[in-house]
């Protein structure tokens, strides 16, 4: 009995505190001013907040801990252009259709400021510009959009700061976004290496170029570079979060904290070879698309409140619309969030879709395109505990558990075929009723070309669309061992009845001639390729047992990819693989003249035939390696 009477009190106080939180939010006033800052480039799992081992977010981390902060929010693109136009327009990349360098959002869709305009707000957004510039339709309904340089967080405070004391006697808007975590991570001192806890003794520098070399080939990167990498990246967090702590410091002094809304988010995260690629090229998984959504909510009481529905960037928008007393968007893709905050709703059952880079040939089709590998790539649906990625090219369907399988590492396809065909199905259904906006053409300037050079998203790599109604092209390019233009002592070419034209590259036992970095080239191949796009390369190679066998693969002077060859007494085809994963590595080509260097790792190892394709689901068969249907 005497414990009943304890835990009626117990009982009481937590149903009053419910009561009182219900009110405080409830009864939310119309916010002062409305802040949202994007940090590009910014992984969740890589802040305190989210449960990360460094000391990398010490402001983020205090604020969140008087916020609402959203354990599962989803962007829908892991790029920067398309990303930031849904959290601003509410609408899935597909359907504002603003994907690359060359759209321009269409006029007639409306922006998060235009209707916080309309609605009596002062409007201003303060950016870092290559994609953010605001020609893109990012200035649509901003008082001042200023944004056509790549001057970083350091310089675009005091430009923030000075704009807030002349109009924070108003209700604002204020937009604010910064590259400065994005590659390729270069933080001033002492941010570059106050998270380098070890002697790092190699030499790799994670220049633009060599960062897109390991992204599109997953390889050439120890694991003492991964660490270093990881490093340079954390720090450059620390020094946006030192900033971000004094401009919230500055907020609060000048009585704007409490009363606004504040959002900090990001518009994608970054990967570091979790499925085998760097930067934010593997699409649809968890550490590019998994970002930070922390909600300062204006005269809500100081506490965190921690939210674990799954939650999407295009609900920002609705959010805010709500949180300011403004009528909802009616175009609108996204949900708010008010509801869930104060618990008088769910988005238990909710599904994301991921539409990236989709175009439509007329009403009836829609086709996903991943314009920066050049080829049709992938959907994807996230619902409560399952995660699908479906391969429109080839059919092929992943399928994982998110609630054990966080990194999304085993695919339970064939385990789970009842949740593939209901997650098929809700897929096509959600895709299939999104409407699609067409866009205006954005003329690149001399000045944002450079910007985005400097980012990486342009570069001799150009990255374009491809129609998939029109078949794919398929180049086989086949190099015979008489073609090497080199052969370096005391390699040679020899004879064998089995090779094909009898003829193979090789080093003689005993030669000693290990590989070293920059030298021992084996042979090199130029090659014509007339389509840019994504290329396998394929060698018949022969391995004496009981060696390290393998060669050294690059092409056109980047990273090496190590390429391991099996031992035996036989020839055999064998594709370049990531090491890490044995999946193919996937070389990005632009059509031209390229040059491929094999490069000899021990001796005793064969090589008569290479073939570089674009065709990623052949394999080669027999002597000739003639294709057999």
């Amino acid at each position: 009995m005497r414990k009943i009477f304890i835990f009626v009190p117990f009982l009481f106080f937590i149903f009053i505190s419910g009561i009182y939180l219900w009110w405080s939010l409830s009864k939310h006033q119309i916010p002062r001013g409305i802040i949202l800052i994007s940090l590009d480039t910014l992984r969740a799992d890589h802040l305190g907040i989210y449960g990360y081992h460094r000391n990398t977010s010490p402001s983020i981390d205090a604020f969140s801990n008087e916020s609402v902060v959203f354990d599962r929010a989803v962007v829908q693109s892991p790029f920067t252009l398309p990303s930031h136009m849904s959290i601003m327009t509410s609408l899935h990349p597909s359907s504002h259709g603003v994907l690359t360098k060359d759209n321009r959002l269409a006029d007639e869709l409306v922006t998060l400021a235009e209707l916080l305009r309309e609605g009596g707000y002062k409007t201003a957004a303060f950016t870092d510009g290559a994609f953010m510039k605001g020609d893109y339709g990012f200035k649509q309904g901003f008082d001042i959009y200023d944004g056509d340089k790549r001057i970083g967080i350091a310089r675009i405070l005091p430009k923030v700061k000075k704009w807030l004391e002349e109009n924070k006697s108003k209700p604002f808007l204020l937009f604010i976004h910064c590259y400065d975590i994005h590659d390729p991570y270069t933080p001033p001192a002492p941010y570059n290496t106050i998270f380098h806890d070890f002697t790092y003794a190699g030499n790799f520098v994670p220049s633009t170029e060599n960062m897109q070399a390991a992204a599109w080939r997953g390889m050439g990167v120890t694991d003492e570079d991964l660490h270093h990498i990881k490093a340079l990246y954390d720090g450059g967090i620390r020094y946006t979060d030192d900033k971000i702590g004094e401009f919230l410091s500055y907020l609060q002094e000048a009585g704007l904290q409490d009363n606004s809304l504040i959002i900090i988010t990001s518009d994608h995260g970054e990967e570091f070879r979790e499925h085998g690629s760097f930067l934010h090229w593997k699409l649809y998984f968890r550490p590019n698309l998994h970002v930070p959504l922390i909600m300062h909510m204006p005269n809500y009481p100081k506490k965190k409140i921690t939210i674990r529905e799954l939650v999407q960037s295009i609900d920002i928008l609705p959010t805010i619309l709500d949180v300011a007393h403004l009528p909802p968007h009616s175009n609108a893709q996204g949900r708010t969030l008010l509801p869930i905050i104060k618990r008088n709703s769910t988005f238990l059952g909710r599904f994301w879709v991921h539409l990236l880079h989709s175009f439509s040939k007329d009403e009836n089709t829609s086709i996903a395109i991943d314009s920066i590998k050049n080829i049709p790539h992938h959907f994807s649906i996230i619902s409560d505990c399952y995660q699908l990625i479906y391969n429109i090219k080839s059919g092929s369907i992943q399928l994982f558990d998110l609630r054990n399988d966080p990194l999304a590492q085993n695919n339970i396809t064939n385990n789970h075929k009842t949740t593939v065909k209901q997650l098929l199905s809700k897929l096509n259904q959600i895709n299939n009723a999104l409407p699609r906006y067409k866009t205006s053409t954005f003329i690149l300037d001399a000045e944002t070309r450079e910007q985005l050079e400097t980012l990486g998203y342009i570069n001799d790599i150009e990255p374009t669309m491809v129609d998939t109604h029109d078949p794919l092209q398929i180049e086989h390019h086949w190099l015979e061992a008489e073609d090497g233009d080199t052969v370096v002592s005391p390699l040679e070419i020899a004879t064998d009845k089995n090779a094909s034209n009898d003829r193979f590259i090789y080093a003689p036992n005993g030669t000693g001639n290990e590989y070293t970095p920059g030298s021992t080239i084996m042979a090199t191949y130029r090659v014509h390729i007339s389509q840019a796009g994504e290329y396998i390369l394929w060698g018949r190679v022969q391995a004496l047992d009981g060696r390290d066998n393998s060669f050294f693969v690059q092409i056109n002077d980047n990273l090496d990819n190590l390429w391991e060859v099996e031992t035996g007494d036989y020839w055999y085809w064998d594709k370049v693989t990531d090491r890490d994963n044995l999946d193919p590595v996937r070389f990005i080509l632009k059509s031209g003249v390229h040059t491929i260097k094999i490069k000899l790792r021990e001796d005793g190892t064969k090589l008569d035939k290479l073939l570089l394709t674009n065709n990623v689901d052949f394999v080669p068969s027999g002597k000739e390696g003639i294709i057999e249907n």
